[in-house]
Parts: C-alpha cells; structure tokens; sequence
C-alpha cells in the first residue's frame, strides 16, 4: 500500500507522524512523508522516502514577530486576533505549503493520505485523485463532542449545546483564515467550489472520514458521543535512544549526584526567554536540588550556570527521561507523553494551543502539580511546585500508574490496525 503521510511544523508536530510512518514501513508499505524540509534527515535515516514542503512556517515562529504572536495566543478571542495580526504573512505561506503538498501527492499518487489536522488541504487532495483520506490528530480538538468545549474556550458545566457551538466557532474562524485558498485551489483543478468549510472530519458529501487519535485513552478517555469512524488509538513514540551517544558532560553530570529536574521548553521561543531562565536558576537553587537545562530551540538562555544545573541543547526523551527525578515544560502533547511514559512528576508551563489542556489532565489525574502559564511564573510559584513534585509521595506514585499503563499501550500499531482496515474494505 502506498501511504503518503502529511504533516508540519515543530518537532512535537512532525516526530509523532515520523514514528507511525516507521511502523508502517516496518509492516512492508510503501511511505513517504510530506514535512519541512528540516525534518528530511529524520525521515531518510528510519528508512522512509522524503517530500518537501518549505520550512517557511517554523521560521515564522522563531522570528520575533513569531513569538509575539504566540505570546498573544490566550483562548479562542487572542488566537483570532493573532492570526489577524499576521494573516498577510501567514496566507503566503498557507498557499506555499498547499502548493508542496500537492505537488508530493502528484508525483507518489498514494492509496491513501494519513494527515494532521493542520494539513487540511489533504482531503481535497484525496478528492482530486480518488484515493482515501484518514485524519490523524495528536490532541482532542478536531471532532466534537458535547462532553467538553473546543481548546480556548472555558467550560462551563454540561451545556451540551454551548460545547458543541464552540467547534463551529473554531472551524468558522478557520474558514476565515484558510477557506479562501482552498477554494482557489479547487476552481484551479476543475473541482467545485462549494466544500463544508475546514473540516477534517467529513469528505466534500458529508460522509464521515476515518479518524485515528495519536493520544492514550488513559490520559482522555473518547466521549460516548464519538462516531464510529474515531479512533483513539495511543500516542506514537519514536523510540532515539538506541545508538544515540550522550554527550560527555550530561553523562559526568548524571553521576555526580542525586537525578536533576529537567526543564525544557521545546520549540516554543518565548519572548521571555531570559527572565524564565532567571526564574529556573533561582527557584532550582532555593529547593536545592540539581537540573538539566534544555535549551534547544526553546529559546532559554543561561549566560552561566551554577555546578549543581547542567545545560544542553537536546537529548532524546525515551534516554534522559528515565534518568531524571521530574520534568518540568511547555506541555506539548509528544513532551508530554514522553515523561508520563517515564513516569516522572510533572509540571506543564503553557503558552498557547493544546498545552494547557494537558497541564490540566496532568493535574488533574495526579500525575503532576497544577500548571503555570509561563506569562504567570515567578521564583516562588515555580519553588513551591518543584518542592512538591520532588516531595509528595502521591504524585510519584500516580505518575509510576500511567506510566504502567502508557507501556502497556501500542499507540504505533493500534492506528496501523485501523489504516489497514480502511483500506481493505475499500478494496
């Protein structure tokens, strides 16, 4: 079978999608994947054959104008605004990415396309040449669900119609953002311009399309009002620690003294970048503990640091977080999962998007300490939090549960099962 992934953005938007394309190569199908061209290595080395779609969206994050809009992404109203701040820019780079998508699936012609939510253009594509669509969400924001309100907006109880009315909010300012290109896309390939706004959940007839969730049930269980054609199917983890050599100094730091607290902010550059780091530097010296700083592309910058903390650029999750006592982040979804999956205590400090929904469940299912917004942190916030996830017994234990359950849990071949499905019954 011929399967052509689609997928962009961060690390924590494109390494989950790479580790389901390496289970399915594993399993004798034929994959490529469509990513920024920063991603084309990953890709080549697990044996997967690359599509190019310009890295012009991560380089607009990580401008200056990039972090200021993420700065302001505070619900539903800041995400509007945001995006209407810059929609000139982003529009620009929408059409590009629909452009190399397109062009990847003209030259693979798959069977199926398997894309994220952000690669909507994918089920147009799908349509154009006759083949399957499967969307792949790695959070719960794309299918409805009267249980909960859409990412952004508060909740307010059981009102099932408000929580409904939320996701047609969101898909009618994305319709404002991103409706426009697609529809020039559509007239320029003979197709009609009338199409049920972005939906990843249902083809251009209204019929429902299949759906595989990359999260665990054990972190959010589906809602009873999920249709048949969602599934949710676990997280998908590409498993880097084997034959990735840690650097000298993390390996001395690590045997010198009791496990550090890790702290790491992924992608998302703050523009705050150096106060946080004073506020880490300090809080970790009030508790007396030791740490490992991840710079990586998150913008942290320490002009030194004492002894007792250890600074690095990257390291694969599945190696450090095991050997650490708690992880402290932004909460992406694939950050996330890594350190429950090692059971370690956690404290999530978002910014935008999904994150503060899984600082929440994280909280809430007691696995973790309750999240603070990187807008809202302070030495004394971030002391007392660190001091609780090292201490409470209660939190260790819990986060040792799920970790049990996440081990147990195939992500990777729970949602093969399912792309394998779809495919022999259309056959």
């Amino acid at each position: 079978m011929k399967i052509l992934i689609l997928t962009f953005g961060s690390t924590g938007d494109v390494l989950p999608y790479i580790a389901l394309g390496k289970g399915l190569a594993e399993k004798g199908h034929d994959v490529v994947i469509c990513t920024n061209s920063r991603f084309e290595n990953f890709v080549v080395k697990y044996a997967m054959r690359y599509a190019y779609i310009s890295d012009d969206i991560t380089q607009l994050i990580e401008s200056e104008s990039g972090r200021r809009m993420i700065e302001g992404l505070n619900g539903a109203v800041g995400f509007l605004k945001a995006m209407c701040s810059m929609i000139g820019r982003i529009g620009a780079i929408q059409t590009n990415i629909i452009n190399d998508s397109w062009m990847a699936v003209k030259t693979n012609e798959p069977d199926v396309i398997v894309f994220s939510p952000k690669s909507y253009q994918a089920r147009h594509f799908a349509e154009k040449i006759g083949c399957k669509a499967i969307a792949a969400p790695l959070f719960p924001q794309h299918v409805p669900t009267a249980t909960r309100p859409s990412l952004g907006f508060p909740r307010l109880g059981s009102y099932k119609g408000y929580n409904l009315y939320t996701y047609k909010i969101v898909r009618g300012i994305s319709q404002l953002i991103a409706g426009s290109q697609i529809k020039k896309w559509r007239i320029s390939h003979d197709l009609s311009p009338a199409f049920s706004g972005i939906d990843i959940c249902h083809d251009i007839a209204g019929n429902n399309i299949p759906v595989i969730n990359g999260y665990s049930k054990a972190l959010i269980p589906p809602p009873e009002d999920y249709p048949e054609n969602v599934h949710t199917c676990g997280f998908w983890f590409l498993q880097q620690a084997s034959g990735w050599i840690p650097p000298a100094n993390l390996v001395e730091f690590l045997t010198q003294g009791p496990a550090p607290v890790y702290f790491g902010f992924g992608s998302m550059a703050s523009v705050r970048s150096k106060r946080i780091t004073a506020i880490i530097v300090e809080a970790v010296k009030r508790c007396g503990c030791r740490a490992i700083l991840a710079t990586g592309w998150g913008g942290l910058s320490p002009e030194s640091l004492p002894n007792y903390m250890c600074q690095i650029s990257y390291a694969p999750h599945d190696w450090l977080f095991p050997r650490v006592s708690a992880v402290v982040h932004h909460g992406g979804a694939g950050t996330t999962a890594a350190g429950l999956k090692a059971g370690r205590p956690t404290l999530i400090c978002p910014i935008f998007a999904d994150q503060p929904l899984w600082g929440e469940i994280v909280f809430q299912l007691g696995a973790g300490v309750a999240p603070i917004p990187q807008n809202k942190l302070n030495v004394l916030k971030l002391s007392i939090a660190i001091n609780e996830l090292l201490h409470d017994h209660r939190i260790k234990m819990k986060a040792l549960e799920i970790a049990e359950q996440l081990n147990c849990e195939d992500g990777i071949d729970n949602a093969i099962s399912v792309i394998e499905s779809v495919m022999t019954k259309s056959d």
